[in-house]
């Protein structure tokens, strides 16, 4: 009496770094099957494990397998009588190591991000990481593959401020084209700063500062301009609308630096980090109630020179005179 035939199209339906999804087809009539043998080796080390599926059930999930590790799986058909198919055995690889572990936005720079990971525990196999990120609205995907020595990728072209960016990080072998599951986190790029901040005007006790918004801030809400009396180090601020590129500071001290700063702000709460510089206020000024009177006086600088013998004039000599007005 003849045993059972061998199950037939054996193949693997899908498969991680550690398991081995099989599936296969008992397309003869053996209508004598009890049940399969189904055994996997691996062929590194020849440890052999095998599990008994009954005869309705034409799958098995092999388990606990090594990343990256070829393996040898067979299904062997059992009869009612004990006879057997023989088994057909078939060869695959199991995929590259775990995935990448804690992928984080290390810092946005608007134009540029910085993502920052941490390795799988067990990087048997793996040369390469590949980073992808793609903009909201769009199918294209930029990727670039970087080797394990990295644990942070730049990208830096053509990205966008006020922007959505989802990025995902695989680890990779590139020898046999293997992928781990991509590890993916999504966020928006800030605002960028302004540029071309400058004073426009001054007087003695303000500053007139304009500047510029030459980048993509579609996201900018409003602008934070704060100043700095820098030998007293105090701060004060004020909040500029998203279309008022200029503001007057006022209420300065005379013949003072300062430093003033716009910082452009998006309506999720980010800040484009803040864009500064140092003026000083001018120095003439009225001085009030001095010594005494009732009206103002002011500083008056006399430049004099007198005749020398032989000729000519002496070097000048300067005088600072405060004349005071009584009203």
């Amino acid at each position: 009496m003849y045993g059972p035939m061998d199950v037939t199209y054996l193949k693997v339906e899908s498969k991680t770094d550690t398991s081995l999804n099989i599936a296969w087809n008992n397309t003869y009539n053996n209508k004598c099957t009890t049940n399969y043998n189904v055994t996997w080796i691996n062929l590194e080390t020849s440890q052999l494990k095998y599990s008994i599926n009954s005869a309705n059930k034409l799958y098995h999930n092999i388990t606990g397998l090594k990343a990256c590790t070829l393996y040898q799986y067979d299904v062997d058909t059992v009869a009612d009588l004990g006879q057997h198919s023989g088994g057909t055995g078939r060869v695959s690889k199991t995929d590259v190591l775990e995935q990448i572990h804690s992928l984080v936005l290390g810092y946005d720079g608007g134009f540029y991000f910085v993502l920052r990971w941490q390795a799988p525990s067990d990087m048997t196999c793996i040369n390469r990481y590949c980073v992808c990120w793609t903009k909201l609205g769009e199918t294209k995907e930029h990727c670039f593959h970087i080797t394990t020595g990295y644990l942070s990728y730049i990208p830096d072209v053509n990205i966008e401020t006020c922007t959505n960016y989802t990025v995902k990080v695989s680890a990779i072998n590139t020898n046999y084209h293997l992928y781990s599951h991509n590890v993916s986190i999504s966020f928006r790029t800030r605002p960028k700063e302004v540029t071309y901040l400058k004073v426009e005007s001054k007087t003695d006790t303000s500053l007139n500062i304009a500047w510029n918004n030459t980048y993509n801030n579609s996201c900018t809400t409003n602008y934070n301009v704060t100043w700095t009396n820098l030998e007293t180090s105090q701060v004060k601020y004020s909040i500029n609308s998203a279309n008022k590129l200029y503001h007057n500071i006022t209420g300065l001290k005379a013949c003072t630096l300062y430093e003033y700063n716009v910082d452009t702000l998006a309506d999720l709460g980010q800040h484009s980090g803040e864009t500064g510089r140092v003026s000083k206020t001018d120095v003439r000024v009225p001085i009030h109630d001095c010594g005494g009177s009732n009206g103002p006086n002011f500083i008056v600088v006399i430049e004099v020179r007198h005749p020398v013998q032989g000729g000519g004039v002496s070097d000048a000599s300067n005088f600072m005179v405060d004349v005071v007005f009584d009203s």
